[in-house]
Protein backbone atom coordinates (compact mmCIF):
# COMPACT_ATOMS: atom_id res chain seq x y z
CA UNK A 1 0.00 0.00 0.00
CA UNK A 2 2.93 2.32 0.75
CA UNK A 3 4.28 1.77 -2.75
CA UNK A 4 0.94 2.74 -4.27
CA UNK A 5 0.78 5.85 -2.09
CA UNK A 6 4.27 6.87 -3.16
CA UNK A 7 3.46 6.31 -6.81
CA UNK A 8 0.25 8.32 -6.48
CA UNK A 9 2.02 11.16 -4.66
CA UNK A 10 4.87 11.34 -7.17
CA UNK A 11 2.46 11.27 -10.07
CA UNK A 12 0.44 14.11 -8.55
CA UNK A 13 3.54 16.26 -8.04
CA UNK A 14 4.71 15.59 -11.57
CA UNK A 15 1.30 16.38 -13.02
CA UNK A 16 1.25 19.71 -11.15
CA UNK A 17 4.71 20.57 -12.49
CA UNK A 18 3.42 20.10 -16.01
CA UNK A 19 1.12 23.06 -15.55
CA UNK A 20 4.14 25.36 -15.82
CA UNK A 21 3.63 25.66 -19.56
CA UNK A 22 5.81 28.75 -19.95
CA UNK A 23 8.89 26.82 -18.90
CA UNK A 24 7.73 23.84 -20.95
CA UNK A 25 7.59 25.92 -24.14
CA UNK A 26 10.98 27.48 -23.41
CA UNK A 27 12.55 24.06 -22.90
CA UNK A 28 10.87 22.67 -26.01
CA UNK A 29 12.18 25.49 -28.20
CA UNK A 30 15.65 25.14 -26.72
CA UNK A 31 15.76 21.36 -27.06
CA UNK A 32 14.36 21.29 -30.57
CA UNK A 33 16.58 24.00 -32.03
CA UNK A 34 19.77 22.99 -30.22
CA UNK A 35 19.49 19.32 -31.13
CA UNK A 36 18.56 20.09 -34.73
CA UNK A 37 21.67 22.26 -34.98
CA UNK A 38 23.80 19.50 -33.45
CA UNK A 39 22.34 16.98 -35.88
CA UNK A 40 23.10 19.37 -38.72
CA UNK A 41 26.71 19.47 -37.54
CA UNK A 42 26.85 15.70 -37.89
CA UNK A 43 25.57 16.08 -41.44
CA UNK A 44 28.13 18.84 -42.14
CA UNK A 45 25.76 20.67 -44.46
CA UNK A 46 23.94 23.99 -44.71
CA UNK A 47 20.66 24.96 -43.09
CA UNK A 48 18.49 23.77 -45.97
CA UNK A 49 17.01 20.83 -44.02
CA UNK A 50 17.02 22.34 -40.54
CA UNK A 51 13.23 22.76 -40.38
CA UNK A 52 12.86 19.10 -41.40
CA UNK A 53 15.16 18.12 -38.54
CA UNK A 54 13.23 20.29 -36.10
CA UNK A 55 10.00 18.57 -37.10
CA UNK A 56 11.46 15.03 -36.92
CA UNK A 57 12.88 15.62 -33.44
CA UNK A 58 9.69 17.28 -32.17
CA UNK A 59 7.60 14.35 -33.40
CA UNK A 60 9.92 11.59 -32.19
CA UNK A 61 10.57 13.02 -28.72
CA UNK A 62 7.07 12.50 -27.24
CA UNK A 63 6.89 9.04 -28.84
CA UNK A 64 10.05 7.97 -26.99
CA UNK A 65 8.79 9.45 -23.72
CA UNK A 66 6.11 6.75 -23.66
CA UNK A 67 8.90 4.18 -23.92
CA UNK A 68 10.80 5.68 -21.00
CA UNK A 69 13.04 8.02 -23.02
CA UNK A 70 12.95 11.66 -24.12
CA UNK A 71 13.87 13.97 -27.01
CA UNK A 72 17.58 13.53 -26.24
CA UNK A 73 17.20 9.83 -27.03
CA UNK A 74 15.48 10.73 -30.30
CA UNK A 75 18.49 12.86 -31.25
CA UNK A 76 20.89 10.03 -30.31
CA UNK A 77 18.98 7.50 -32.42
CA UNK A 78 18.95 9.81 -35.46
CA UNK A 79 22.63 10.61 -35.01
CA UNK A 80 23.59 6.93 -34.79
CA UNK A 81 21.45 6.00 -37.79
CA UNK A 82 23.32 8.62 -39.80
CA UNK A 83 26.68 7.30 -38.59
CA UNK A 84 25.77 3.67 -39.32
CA UNK A 85 24.41 4.35 -42.81
CA UNK A 86 27.08 6.92 -43.68
CA UNK A 87 24.26 9.02 -45.09
CA UNK A 88 22.51 12.23 -44.11
CA UNK A 89 19.19 10.50 -43.56
CA UNK A 90 16.51 11.85 -41.24
CA UNK A 91 14.70 8.88 -39.75
CA UNK A 92 10.93 8.79 -39.40
CA UNK A 93 9.11 8.55 -36.08
CA UNK A 94 8.41 4.86 -36.70
CA UNK A 95 12.08 4.11 -37.46
CA UNK A 96 13.25 6.02 -34.39
CA UNK A 97 10.81 4.37 -31.99
CA UNK A 98 11.37 0.82 -33.27
CA UNK A 99 15.16 1.12 -33.21
CA UNK A 100 15.10 2.71 -29.77
CA UNK A 101 12.85 -0.12 -28.54
CA UNK A 102 15.09 -2.74 -30.17
CA UNK A 103 18.18 -1.32 -28.49
CA UNK A 104 16.43 -1.35 -25.12
CA UNK A 105 15.38 -4.97 -25.59
CA UNK A 106 18.57 -6.52 -26.97
CA UNK A 107 21.28 -3.92 -26.25
CA UNK A 108 24.30 -3.43 -28.45
CA UNK A 109 23.76 0.20 -29.44
CA UNK A 110 21.82 1.70 -32.36
CA UNK A 111 24.86 2.33 -34.53
CA UNK A 112 26.02 -1.27 -34.15
CA UNK A 113 22.54 -2.73 -34.80
CA UNK A 114 21.89 -0.64 -37.90
CA UNK A 115 25.46 -1.13 -39.14
CA UNK A 116 25.24 -4.93 -38.84
CA UNK A 117 21.99 -5.00 -40.80
CA UNK A 118 23.33 -2.59 -43.44
CA UNK A 119 26.31 -4.90 -43.94
CA UNK A 120 24.00 -7.76 -44.93
CA UNK A 121 21.84 -5.65 -47.24
CA UNK A 122 19.00 -4.70 -44.90
CA UNK A 123 18.17 -0.98 -45.01
CA UNK A 124 17.79 0.84 -41.70
CA UNK A 125 14.09 1.47 -42.36
CA UNK A 126 13.53 -2.31 -42.38
CA UNK A 127 15.64 -3.14 -39.33
CA UNK A 128 12.91 -2.47 -36.77
CA UNK A 129 10.34 -4.56 -38.64
CA UNK A 130 12.70 -7.53 -39.08
CA UNK A 131 13.76 -7.44 -35.45
CA UNK A 132 10.12 -7.26 -34.42
CA UNK A 133 9.33 -10.35 -36.48
CA UNK A 134 12.32 -12.25 -35.07
CA UNK A 135 11.66 -11.31 -31.44
CA UNK A 136 8.02 -12.32 -31.70
CA UNK A 137 9.10 -15.70 -33.12
CA UNK A 138 11.53 -16.28 -30.25
CA UNK A 139 8.90 -15.39 -27.68
CA UNK A 140 6.36 -17.49 -29.55
CA UNK A 141 8.34 -20.68 -28.94
CA UNK A 142 9.01 -19.86 -25.31
CA UNK A 143 12.71 -18.88 -25.59
CA UNK A 144 14.52 -15.96 -23.98
CA UNK A 145 14.23 -13.22 -26.63
CA UNK A 146 16.94 -10.96 -25.24
CA UNK A 147 19.52 -13.73 -25.03
CA UNK A 148 18.71 -15.22 -28.42
CA UNK A 149 18.68 -11.87 -30.23
CA UNK A 150 22.08 -10.98 -28.81
CA UNK A 151 23.33 -14.25 -30.31
CA UNK A 152 21.68 -13.37 -33.61
CA UNK A 153 23.37 -9.97 -33.70
CA UNK A 154 26.69 -11.68 -33.03
CA UNK A 155 26.25 -13.84 -36.12
CA UNK A 156 24.82 -11.22 -38.50
CA UNK A 157 28.03 -11.18 -40.53
CA UNK A 158 27.46 -14.85 -41.37
CA UNK A 159 24.44 -13.96 -43.49
CA UNK A 160 26.74 -12.91 -46.33
CA UNK A 161 28.55 -16.23 -46.06
CA UNK A 162 25.61 -18.62 -45.88
CA UNK A 163 22.23 -18.53 -47.55
CA UNK A 164 19.52 -18.49 -44.87
CA UNK A 165 16.25 -19.17 -46.65
CA UNK A 166 14.25 -16.77 -44.47
CA UNK A 167 16.94 -14.16 -44.08
CA UNK A 168 17.21 -12.71 -40.58
CA UNK A 169 14.25 -14.81 -39.41
CA UNK A 170 16.02 -17.96 -40.64
CA UNK A 171 19.14 -17.07 -38.67
CA UNK A 172 16.93 -16.32 -35.66
CA UNK A 173 15.24 -19.74 -35.86
CA UNK A 174 18.62 -21.45 -35.99
CA UNK A 175 19.91 -19.43 -33.02
CA UNK A 176 16.70 -20.12 -31.08
CA UNK A 177 17.01 -23.84 -31.63
CA UNK A 178 20.64 -23.81 -30.50
CA UNK A 179 19.75 -21.73 -27.43
CA UNK A 180 16.93 -24.04 -26.33
CA UNK A 181 19.22 -27.06 -26.73
CA UNK A 182 22.12 -25.27 -25.02
CA UNK A 183 24.31 -25.80 -28.07
CA UNK A 184 26.97 -23.50 -29.51
CA UNK A 185 25.82 -22.88 -33.07
CA UNK A 186 29.35 -21.86 -34.09
CA UNK A 187 29.99 -25.64 -34.22
CA UNK A 188 27.47 -25.93 -37.04
CA UNK A 189 28.86 -22.95 -38.95
CA UNK A 190 32.41 -24.22 -38.59
CA UNK A 191 31.40 -27.60 -40.06
CA UNK A 192 29.55 -25.79 -42.86
CA UNK A 193 32.57 -23.65 -43.64
CA UNK A 194 34.76 -26.71 -44.09
CA UNK A 195 32.14 -28.61 -46.11
CA UNK A 196 32.03 -25.84 -48.74
CA UNK A 197 35.30 -27.26 -50.01
CA UNK A 198 34.52 -30.33 -52.14
CA UNK A 199 37.52 -32.30 -50.88
CA UNK A 200 36.66 -31.59 -47.26
CA UNK A 201 32.98 -32.44 -47.87
CA UNK A 202 34.04 -35.87 -49.18
CA UNK A 203 36.30 -36.41 -46.15
CA UNK A 204 33.50 -35.50 -43.70
CA UNK A 205 30.93 -37.70 -45.44
CA UNK A 206 33.39 -40.63 -45.45
CA UNK A 207 34.09 -40.10 -41.75
CA UNK A 208 30.40 -40.34 -40.82
CA UNK A 209 30.13 -43.51 -42.96
CA UNK A 210 33.11 -45.14 -41.26
CA UNK A 211 31.74 -44.35 -37.79
CA UNK A 212 28.66 -46.42 -38.60
CA UNK A 213 26.17 -43.97 -37.12
CA UNK A 214 22.84 -42.86 -38.50
CA UNK A 215 23.84 -39.51 -40.01
CA UNK A 216 21.24 -38.92 -42.76
CA UNK A 217 22.41 -36.33 -45.30
CA UNK A 218 25.81 -36.04 -43.60
CA UNK A 219 27.04 -39.20 -45.36
CA UNK A 220 26.35 -37.66 -48.80
CA UNK A 221 29.07 -35.14 -49.80
CA UNK A 222 26.79 -33.38 -52.28
CA UNK A 223 23.96 -32.96 -49.77
CA UNK A 224 26.50 -31.89 -47.16
CA UNK A 225 27.84 -29.15 -49.46
CA UNK A 226 24.35 -28.01 -50.42
CA UNK A 227 23.14 -27.73 -46.83
CA UNK A 228 26.32 -25.95 -45.81
CA UNK A 229 25.72 -23.24 -48.38
CA UNK A 230 21.93 -23.00 -48.68
CA UNK A 231 20.47 -24.48 -45.49
CA UNK A 232 22.62 -24.05 -42.35
CA UNK A 233 19.59 -24.72 -40.14
CA UNK A 234 18.96 -27.99 -41.96
CA UNK A 235 22.61 -28.93 -41.38
CA UNK A 236 22.14 -28.22 -37.67
CA UNK A 237 19.05 -30.47 -37.63
CA UNK A 238 21.18 -33.30 -39.06
CA UNK A 239 23.82 -32.77 -36.36
CA UNK A 240 21.06 -32.85 -33.69
CA UNK A 241 19.82 -36.17 -35.07
CA UNK A 242 23.32 -37.62 -34.80
CA UNK A 243 23.83 -36.40 -31.23
CA UNK A 244 20.56 -37.46 -29.62
CA UNK A 245 20.96 -41.14 -30.55
CA UNK A 246 23.70 -41.38 -27.93
CA UNK A 247 21.51 -40.26 -24.98
CA UNK A 248 18.84 -42.00 -22.90
CA UNK A 249 16.46 -41.27 -20.03
CA UNK A 250 17.40 -42.86 -16.68
CA UNK A 251 14.11 -43.76 -15.00
CA UNK A 252 15.79 -44.21 -11.66
CA UNK A 253 17.38 -40.77 -11.45
CA UNK A 254 14.83 -39.09 -13.73
CA UNK A 255 17.66 -37.55 -15.75
CA UNK A 256 19.06 -37.79 -19.27
CA UNK A 257 22.47 -39.37 -19.75
CA UNK A 258 25.01 -40.23 -22.46
CA UNK A 259 25.47 -43.96 -22.97
CA UNK A 260 28.96 -45.46 -22.50
CA UNK A 261 29.12 -46.25 -26.20
CA UNK A 262 27.98 -42.69 -26.94
CA UNK A 263 30.82 -41.21 -24.90
CA UNK A 264 33.36 -43.11 -27.02
CA UNK A 265 31.53 -42.33 -30.25
CA UNK A 266 31.35 -38.57 -29.56
CA UNK A 267 35.12 -38.55 -29.02
CA UNK A 268 35.61 -40.22 -32.40
CA UNK A 269 33.26 -37.75 -34.06
CA UNK A 270 35.26 -34.88 -32.56
CA UNK A 271 38.48 -36.40 -33.88
CA UNK A 272 37.13 -36.86 -37.42
CA UNK A 273 34.92 -33.79 -37.82
CA UNK A 274 36.08 -31.26 -35.14
CA UNK A 275 32.55 -31.18 -33.70
CA UNK A 276 33.19 -30.70 -29.96
CA UNK A 277 32.31 -33.77 -27.85
CA UNK A 278 31.35 -31.42 -25.02
CA UNK A 279 28.92 -29.47 -27.19
CA UNK A 280 27.55 -32.65 -28.79
CA UNK A 281 26.86 -34.19 -25.38
CA UNK A 282 24.91 -31.09 -24.23
CA UNK A 283 23.03 -31.21 -27.51
CA UNK A 284 22.28 -34.90 -27.05
CA UNK A 285 20.65 -34.71 -23.61
CA UNK A 286 18.66 -31.53 -24.32
CA UNK A 287 17.43 -32.77 -27.69
CA UNK A 288 16.31 -36.02 -26.03
CA UNK A 289 14.50 -33.99 -23.36
CA UNK A 290 12.61 -32.00 -26.02
CA UNK A 291 11.68 -35.17 -27.92
CA UNK A 292 10.29 -36.73 -24.75
CA UNK A 293 8.14 -33.65 -24.09
CA UNK A 294 6.75 -33.65 -27.62
CA UNK A 295 5.96 -37.37 -27.45
CA UNK A 296 4.04 -36.78 -24.20
CA UNK A 297 1.48 -34.54 -25.93
CA UNK A 298 -1.92 -36.00 -26.59
CA UNK A 299 -2.35 -36.99 -30.26
CA UNK A 300 -5.83 -35.44 -30.18
CA UNK A 301 -4.46 -31.93 -29.69
CA UNK A 302 -4.43 -29.77 -32.80
CA UNK A 303 -1.89 -26.99 -33.17
CA UNK A 304 -2.42 -24.02 -35.47
CA UNK A 305 1.30 -23.84 -36.21
CA UNK A 306 4.56 -25.58 -35.18
CA UNK A 307 5.49 -22.63 -32.93
CA UNK A 308 2.50 -23.33 -30.64
CA UNK A 309 3.63 -26.94 -30.22
CA UNK A 310 7.18 -25.87 -29.41
CA UNK A 311 5.87 -23.26 -27.00
CA UNK A 312 3.84 -25.80 -25.05
CA UNK A 313 6.81 -28.18 -24.88
CA UNK A 314 9.24 -25.46 -23.78
CA UNK A 315 7.09 -24.13 -20.92
CA UNK A 316 6.58 -27.64 -19.52
CA UNK A 317 8.70 -28.82 -16.60
CA UNK A 318 9.34 -32.27 -15.16
CA UNK A 319 7.40 -33.18 -12.03
CA UNK A 320 8.51 -35.41 -9.18
CA UNK A 321 7.26 -38.56 -10.90
CA UNK A 322 9.11 -37.83 -14.12
CA UNK A 323 6.00 -36.59 -15.95
CA UNK A 324 5.98 -33.19 -17.62
CA UNK A 325 3.58 -30.60 -16.22
CA UNK A 326 2.22 -27.23 -17.25
CA UNK A 327 0.80 -24.56 -14.94
CA UNK A 328 -2.54 -23.10 -16.03
CA UNK A 329 -4.07 -19.88 -14.64
CA UNK A 330 -1.07 -19.40 -12.34
CA UNK A 331 -2.37 -22.08 -9.93
CA UNK A 332 -3.72 -25.17 -11.69
CA UNK A 333 -1.24 -27.85 -12.83
CA UNK A 334 -1.91 -30.29 -15.67
CA UNK A 335 0.20 -33.13 -16.96
CA UNK A 336 1.39 -32.35 -20.46
CA UNK A 337 -0.38 -35.41 -21.87
CA UNK A 338 -3.69 -34.54 -20.17
CA UNK A 339 -4.13 -30.99 -21.45
CA UNK A 340 -7.35 -30.58 -23.42
CA UNK A 341 -7.79 -28.52 -26.57
CA UNK A 342 -9.72 -25.79 -24.75
CA UNK A 343 -7.03 -25.55 -22.04
CA UNK A 344 -4.35 -25.35 -24.66
CA UNK A 345 -6.20 -22.56 -26.48
CA UNK A 346 -6.65 -20.64 -23.25
CA UNK A 347 -2.98 -21.14 -22.35
CA UNK A 348 -1.86 -19.88 -25.73
CA UNK A 349 -4.20 -16.89 -25.46
CA UNK A 350 -3.20 -15.93 -21.91
CA UNK A 351 0.50 -16.72 -21.79
CA UNK A 352 1.90 -16.94 -25.27
CA UNK A 353 0.11 -14.12 -27.06
CA UNK A 354 2.91 -11.57 -27.65
CA UNK A 355 2.62 -7.79 -27.94
CA UNK A 356 2.27 -6.70 -31.54
CA UNK A 357 5.22 -4.30 -31.60
CA UNK A 358 8.67 -3.64 -30.22
CA UNK A 359 7.27 -0.50 -28.64
CA UNK A 360 4.75 -2.53 -26.61
CA UNK A 361 7.47 -4.93 -25.54
CA UNK A 362 9.65 -2.04 -24.38
CA UNK A 363 6.79 -0.48 -22.39
CA UNK A 364 6.37 -3.84 -20.66
CA UNK A 365 9.90 -3.46 -19.29
CA UNK A 366 9.16 -0.11 -17.59
CA UNK A 367 7.92 -0.21 -14.00
CA UNK A 368 4.35 0.97 -13.38
CA UNK A 369 5.17 4.17 -11.48
CA UNK A 370 7.62 5.44 -14.09
CA UNK A 371 5.29 4.36 -16.90
CA UNK A 372 2.44 6.48 -15.51
CA UNK A 373 4.77 9.44 -15.10
CA UNK A 374 6.07 9.09 -18.65
CA UNK A 375 2.56 8.77 -20.09
CA UNK A 376 1.54 12.05 -18.46
CA UNK A 377 4.74 13.69 -19.70
CA UNK A 378 4.09 12.38 -23.21
CA UNK A 379 0.68 14.07 -23.26
CA UNK A 380 2.28 17.39 -22.26
CA UNK A 381 5.15 16.97 -24.74
CA UNK A 382 2.82 16.16 -27.62
CA UNK A 383 1.02 19.45 -27.05
CA UNK A 384 4.15 21.54 -26.47
CA UNK A 385 6.19 20.10 -29.32
CA UNK A 386 3.10 20.11 -31.50
CA UNK A 387 3.00 23.88 -31.13
CA UNK A 388 6.74 24.54 -31.38
CA UNK A 389 7.13 22.30 -34.44
CA UNK A 390 4.31 23.96 -36.39
CA UNK A 391 5.50 24.80 -39.89
CA UNK A 392 4.98 28.55 -39.58
CA UNK A 393 6.96 28.70 -36.32
CA UNK A 394 9.82 26.63 -37.73
CA UNK A 395 10.03 28.92 -40.75
CA UNK A 396 9.90 32.05 -38.59
CA UNK A 397 12.76 30.77 -36.44
CA UNK A 398 14.90 30.23 -39.51
CA UNK A 399 13.86 33.66 -40.81
CA UNK A 400 15.12 35.32 -37.64
CA UNK A 401 18.37 33.41 -37.94
CA UNK A 402 18.84 34.43 -41.57
CA UNK A 403 18.45 38.12 -40.80
CA UNK A 404 20.75 38.18 -37.79
CA UNK A 405 23.48 36.04 -39.33
CA UNK A 406 23.32 37.91 -42.63
CA UNK A 407 23.55 41.28 -40.87
CA UNK A 408 26.46 40.35 -38.63
CA UNK A 409 28.19 38.47 -41.43
CA UNK A 410 27.91 41.42 -43.81
CA UNK A 411 29.32 43.82 -41.22
CA UNK A 412 32.26 41.48 -40.69
CA UNK A 413 32.87 41.10 -44.44
CA UNK A 414 32.74 44.84 -45.18
CA UNK A 415 34.97 45.92 -42.30
CA UNK A 416 38.47 46.46 -43.70
CA UNK A 417 40.66 45.56 -40.76
CA UNK A 418 43.96 46.44 -42.46
CA UNK A 419 42.67 49.84 -43.52
CA UNK A 420 41.48 50.51 -39.98
CA UNK A 421 44.81 49.42 -38.49
CA UNK A 422 46.75 51.66 -40.88
CA UNK A 423 44.60 54.67 -39.97
CA UNK A 424 45.05 54.04 -36.26
CA UNK A 425 48.82 53.85 -36.76
CA UNK A 426 48.82 57.16 -38.63
CA UNK A 427 46.52 58.81 -36.09
CA UNK A 428 48.65 57.75 -33.16
CA UNK A 429 51.74 59.05 -34.95
CA UNK A 430 50.06 62.45 -35.43
CA UNK A 431 48.93 62.52 -31.82
CA UNK A 432 52.47 61.79 -30.68
CA UNK A 433 53.84 64.66 -32.76
CA UNK A 434 51.30 67.13 -31.38
CA UNK A 435 51.90 66.09 -27.78
CA UNK A 436 55.64 66.35 -28.33
CA UNK A 437 55.35 69.86 -29.71
CA UNK A 438 53.10 70.92 -26.83
CA UNK A 439 55.59 69.59 -24.34
CA UNK A 440 58.77 71.07 -25.79
CA UNK A 441 58.13 73.48 -28.64
CA UNK A 442 56.92 76.93 -29.48
CA UNK A 443 53.06 76.85 -29.74
CA UNK A 444 53.25 79.40 -32.51
CA UNK A 445 55.79 77.48 -34.56
CA UNK A 446 54.97 76.42 -38.10
CA UNK A 447 55.78 72.81 -37.22
CA UNK A 448 53.13 72.68 -34.49
CA UNK A 449 50.58 74.29 -36.76
CA UNK A 450 51.27 71.69 -39.42
CA UNK A 451 51.00 68.81 -36.94
CA UNK A 452 47.66 70.07 -35.60
CA UNK A 453 46.37 70.50 -39.12
CA UNK A 454 47.43 66.95 -40.02
CA UNK A 455 45.84 65.61 -36.83
CA UNK A 456 42.55 67.33 -37.57
CA UNK A 457 42.62 66.01 -41.12
CA UNK A 458 43.29 62.45 -39.93
CA UNK A 459 40.43 62.54 -37.40
CA UNK A 460 38.06 64.14 -39.87
CA UNK A 461 38.95 61.51 -42.41
CA UNK A 462 37.19 58.90 -40.34
CA UNK A 463 33.74 60.31 -41.05
CA UNK A 464 33.65 59.62 -44.80
CA UNK A 465 35.12 56.14 -44.25
CA UNK A 466 32.57 55.37 -41.56
CA UNK A 467 29.73 56.62 -43.72
CA UNK A 468 30.98 54.66 -46.71
CA UNK A 469 31.18 51.51 -44.58
CA UNK A 470 27.62 51.95 -43.28
CA UNK A 471 26.21 52.76 -46.71
CA UNK A 472 27.75 49.67 -48.30
CA UNK A 473 26.74 47.42 -45.41
CA UNK A 474 23.16 48.72 -45.49
CA UNK A 475 22.92 48.12 -49.22
CA UNK A 476 24.42 44.61 -48.99
CA UNK A 477 22.08 43.51 -46.20
CA UNK A 478 19.02 44.84 -48.03
CA UNK A 479 20.06 42.99 -51.19
CA UNK A 480 21.02 39.70 -49.52
CA UNK A 481 17.94 39.23 -47.34
CA UNK A 482 14.65 38.69 -49.12
CA UNK A 483 12.11 38.57 -46.24
CA UNK A 484 9.94 35.49 -46.46
CA UNK A 485 8.32 35.58 -43.04
CA UNK A 486 6.63 38.13 -40.80
CA UNK A 487 9.37 38.06 -38.16
CA UNK A 488 12.03 38.21 -40.83
CA UNK A 489 10.67 41.44 -42.30
CA UNK A 490 10.21 43.03 -38.88
CA UNK A 491 13.72 42.14 -37.75
CA UNK A 492 15.22 43.37 -41.02
CA UNK A 493 13.59 46.76 -40.47
CA UNK A 494 14.83 46.73 -36.86
CA UNK A 495 18.41 46.09 -38.00
CA UNK A 496 18.49 48.56 -40.90
CA UNK A 497 16.65 51.52 -39.37
CA UNK A 498 19.35 52.56 -36.86
CA UNK A 499 21.96 52.24 -39.59
CA UNK A 500 19.94 54.58 -41.83
CA UNK A 501 19.71 57.10 -39.01
CA UNK A 502 23.47 56.99 -38.39
CA UNK A 503 24.13 57.56 -42.09
CA UNK A 504 21.83 60.56 -42.07
CA UNK A 505 23.62 62.05 -39.04
CA UNK A 506 27.04 61.60 -40.63
CA UNK A 507 25.80 63.09 -43.91
CA UNK A 508 24.61 66.12 -41.98
CA UNK A 509 27.88 66.40 -40.03
CA UNK A 510 29.81 66.37 -43.29
CA UNK A 511 27.46 68.85 -44.95
CA UNK A 512 25.59 66.20 -46.94
CA UNK A 513 21.84 66.05 -47.40
CA UNK A 514 21.20 62.54 -48.70
CA UNK A 515 20.08 59.57 -46.63
CA UNK A 516 19.42 55.88 -47.29
CA UNK A 517 16.07 54.14 -47.46
CA UNK A 518 15.36 50.59 -46.31
CA UNK A 519 14.76 48.26 -49.22
CA UNK A 520 16.37 50.60 -51.73
CA UNK A 521 19.98 51.18 -52.63
CA UNK A 522 21.54 53.64 -50.16
CA UNK A 523 22.27 57.17 -51.28
CA UNK A 524 25.00 59.56 -50.08
CA UNK A 525 28.27 57.65 -50.31
CA UNK A 526 28.02 54.89 -52.92
CA UNK A 527 30.61 52.62 -54.49
CA UNK A 528 33.35 54.17 -52.34
CA UNK A 529 32.75 57.77 -53.57
CA UNK A 530 32.15 60.76 -51.28
CA UNK A 531 28.92 62.69 -51.90
CA UNK A 532 29.16 66.20 -53.27
CA UNK A 533 27.76 67.67 -50.04
CA UNK A 534 30.86 66.59 -48.14
CA UNK A 535 32.94 69.30 -49.83
CA UNK A 536 31.72 71.72 -47.15
CA UNK A 537 33.54 69.71 -44.47
CA UNK A 538 36.72 71.79 -44.83
CA UNK A 539 34.82 75.06 -44.57
CA UNK A 540 33.05 73.79 -41.45
CA UNK A 541 36.36 72.88 -39.83
CA UNK A 542 37.97 76.24 -40.68
CA UNK A 543 35.27 78.17 -38.83
CA UNK A 544 36.04 76.47 -35.49
CA UNK A 545 39.08 77.98 -33.73
CA UNK A 546 38.19 77.43 -30.06
CA UNK A 547 39.54 74.14 -28.71
CA UNK A 548 38.10 72.44 -25.61
CA UNK A 549 40.02 69.67 -23.87
CA UNK A 550 37.49 67.51 -22.02
CA UNK A 551 38.09 64.91 -19.34
CA UNK A 552 36.69 63.27 -16.26
CA UNK A 553 36.98 66.53 -14.36
CA UNK A 554 36.12 70.14 -15.30
CA UNK A 555 36.90 70.80 -19.00
CA UNK A 556 39.85 73.15 -19.76
CA UNK A 557 39.05 75.69 -22.45
CA UNK A 558 41.72 77.75 -24.21
CA UNK A 559 42.20 79.58 -27.48
CA UNK A 560 44.96 78.39 -29.77
CA UNK A 561 46.19 80.43 -32.69
CA UNK A 562 46.34 77.87 -35.42
CA UNK A 563 45.78 78.02 -39.16
CA UNK A 564 42.41 77.17 -40.71
CA UNK A 565 41.54 73.45 -40.80
CA UNK A 566 41.46 72.63 -37.08
CA UNK A 567 38.11 71.50 -35.70
CA UNK A 568 37.70 71.96 -31.95
CA UNK A 569 35.22 69.01 -31.77
CA UNK A 570 37.84 66.65 -33.16
CA UNK A 571 40.48 67.78 -30.68
CA UNK A 572 37.95 67.64 -27.84
CA UNK A 573 37.08 64.01 -28.64
CA UNK A 574 40.72 63.20 -29.15
CA UNK A 575 41.80 64.51 -25.77
CA UNK A 576 38.73 63.14 -24.00
CA UNK A 577 39.21 59.56 -25.16
CA UNK A 578 43.01 59.36 -25.01
CA UNK A 579 44.31 57.48 -21.97
CA UNK A 580 47.45 59.44 -21.15
CA UNK A 581 49.28 58.54 -18.00
CA UNK A 582 49.07 60.91 -15.07
CA UNK A 583 52.67 62.07 -15.64
CA UNK A 584 52.13 62.90 -19.33
CA UNK A 585 48.93 64.81 -18.55
CA UNK A 586 50.62 66.88 -15.82
CA UNK A 587 53.57 67.64 -18.09
CA UNK A 588 51.32 68.82 -20.92
CA UNK A 589 49.28 71.07 -18.61
CA UNK A 590 52.39 72.54 -17.02
CA UNK A 591 53.80 73.32 -20.44
CA UNK A 592 50.57 75.02 -21.49
CA UNK A 593 50.65 77.17 -18.36
CA UNK A 594 54.26 78.18 -19.07
CA UNK A 595 53.19 79.32 -22.51
CA UNK A 596 50.35 81.27 -20.84
CA UNK A 597 47.78 79.41 -22.90
CA UNK A 598 45.83 78.40 -19.82
CA UNK A 599 45.49 79.76 -16.28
Amino acid sequence: MDLLDDASSNLKKYTESLLDMDQAFRSAFQNMTTMATDLNKQFTQGRERITEMNYALAQSGPALVRLGGDITDAFTVMENISKATRRNVIASVEDVTKLYAAEKLIGGGIESIVGDFQDVGVQFSQVGKQLEQSINYVRGVGANAGQVMRTVMGYMDQMNKYNFSEGVLGLTKMATQASLLRYDMSQTLSLADGAMNPERAIELASAFQRLGVSAGDLVDPFQLMNKSINDPQGLQNSIIDVAKQFSYFDEKTKTFKISPQGILMLKEIEKETQLSAKEMSKLAVNAADLDRKLSSLSPTIEFKNPEDKMYLANIAKMGEGGDYEVTINDKETRKLGEITQSELNRLIEEQKKPPKSLEDLTRDQVDTGRLLQKDVQAIRDKFVYGVTSAEIIRKELEGLRRVTTTATGTVSENFDQKKFTDKVDTLMERMGSVVGQLMRGDPKSDELKKELEKLATEVGGYLPDLNEFQQKTLSDIANKVQPGTIFEKGLLDYVLKPMEQNIAKLDKAMGGTKTATTGAKPTGIESGKMSEGNKSLTETIQKNQNITIGGSGTPITFKLDVPPGVNKEFIEKLMDTSKFSETITKTVLDRLREMELID
